[in-house]
């Protein structure tokens, strides 16, 4: 899903400049970064049924 919508507003977004598309995705990777860290429990080293 993600690589569809990239590809598809890629060309819109270069016709505005390189470096606003490339902002823009930035942008979204950093907040899926903050999402993953703070919403994302660790599990490494944990059994399943301690996961629950």
């Amino acid at each position: 899903m993600a690589n569809f919508t990239v590809s598809t507003t890629f060309p819109t977004l270069q016709a505005i400049g390189l470096g606003f598309a490339y902002g823009i995705y930035t942008f979204f990777a950093a907040l899926s970064l903050v999402f993953v860290v703070r919403r994302i429990r660790e599990t490494k080293g944990r059994e399943l049924e301690e996961m629950q």
